[in-house]
């Protein structure tokens, strides 16, 4: 049989994000998990990684660390080919690395 993955795209919150007091980043990948997603597109399009909600190298930690944690695989997106932002965006991906019994994250621009 053929597993389909199937991943949750943190814009489609956008309005959360904006509007729900207390929604971040940590209550959209939990609410991924509890959906079934296997995995999730999450924006980090300007000020403070939009949709990540927090742009720190700590804050990516804790991050990465909860989709270890939940095991689900992971998609960056952000916008823009300017050499300093991917050049942020790549040195981070340490971070996003998954263990050996963690999902994958990609980056991607759009």
């Amino acid at each position: 049989m053929t597993t389909i993955d199937l991943f949750q795209q943190s814009y489609s919150y956008k309005h959360h994000y904006l509007h729900l007091p207390g929604y971040d980043v940590f209550v959209f990948l939990d609410k991924a998990a509890a959906d079934g997603f296997t995995g999730v597109s999450i924006n980090i399009n300007g000020p403070n990684y939009r949709q990540l909600s927090g742009a720190s190298a700590a804050h990516q930690r804790k991050v990465g660390a909860r989709l270890r944690e939940l095991r689900l695989r992971c998609d960056l997106e952000t916008s823009g080919t300017e050499l300093a932002h991917l050049k942020t965006i790549l040195e981070s991906a340490p971070i996003w690395a998954p263990s050996s019994s963690a999902p994958t994250c990609a980056t991607r621009d759009r």
